[in-house]
């Protein structure tokens, strides 16, 4: 029986890569997305949900056709604001929703088929802002680093079962989010020709980079990174801010 993998945010730069992987591997995909685009693409059910509607979640996934071995949450709210400053509640909300909780819920409606359907993953796409972060990006940072705390947690309370939770701590990733992200400053091209500059590797990372990382996170040899926060990002996070 092919095993179903859960894809959130499928239909983003990173999410659409992803899928691509997963197809390619022989899995069936549920992808998940407030605009769905697979529609009658072999191997795939796509389903338009948003994600902080936690019923719609629910009915979603019991459109699956076989066990899920595997959750991949591509999906990441990034409101803009600072600390302080009058970010809405509402902002602050979705990005907890949507970044942390929607994936604290899927697992819940899910912890039977992974515990008992190879290859018993949970692979949560987090940020470099979760422990390093830039201005006006405080919802999105903060809610970051509560995602990479879950991971943690999951791999302690999981584990016994099998089921083995990582997270990929990405920096700017080639995709329409590192666009929203960019246009908080007066001259977006400027500012991503100076974030190219800064990385040591000379370029942001691509969403098929990242999308092939994934993969091989699935594989059995990839169990002894249950609880670990992969740093992907060229490099970045190891330059010191000051210089």
């Amino acid at each position: 029986m092919t095993t179903t993998v859960v894809v959130t945010g499928a239909s983003g730069g990173l999410g659409r890569a992803v899928v691509a992987e997963l197809l390619a591997q022989g899995y069936q995909v549920l992808a998940l997305d407030r605009n769905p685009i697979f529609d009658g693409e072999d191997g795939v059910l796509s389903v338009g949900v948003d994600l902080a509607d936690f019923p719609a979640v629910t009915r979603a996934l019991k459109r699956r056709s076989t066990p899920v071995g595997a959750i991949i949450h591509c999906a990441a709210e990034q409101p803009l604001g600072e600390v302080g400053n009058g970010v809405s509640v509402d902002s602050w909300t979705r990005a907890f929703l949507v970044n942390v909780l929607a994936l604290e819920h899927i697992v819940s409606e899910l912890r039977r088929d992974l515990a008992a359907t190879a290859p018993r993953r949970i692979i949560s796409i987090g940020s470099i802002h979760e422990s390093t972060t830039s201005v006006n990006l405080a919802p999105y940072s903060i809610s970051k680093a509560a995602l990479r705390a879950w991971v943690r947690a999951a791999a302690i309370d999981l584990g016994p079962s099998g089921v083995c939770t990582v997270g990929i701590s990405a920096g700017a990733i080639n995709s329409p989010k590192l666009d929203e992200g960019l246009a908080r400053f007066p001259n977006p091209d400027q500012a991503r020709e100076h974030l190219v500059s800064q990385l040591p590797v000379g370029r942001v990372v691509e969403p098929r980079d990242l999308a092939v990382l994934c993969l091989f996170l699935l594989r059995e040899e990839a169990m002894h990174f249950n609880g670990s926060s992969l740093t992907f990002d060229g490099g970045a996070s190891s330059l010191l801010a000051t210089e």
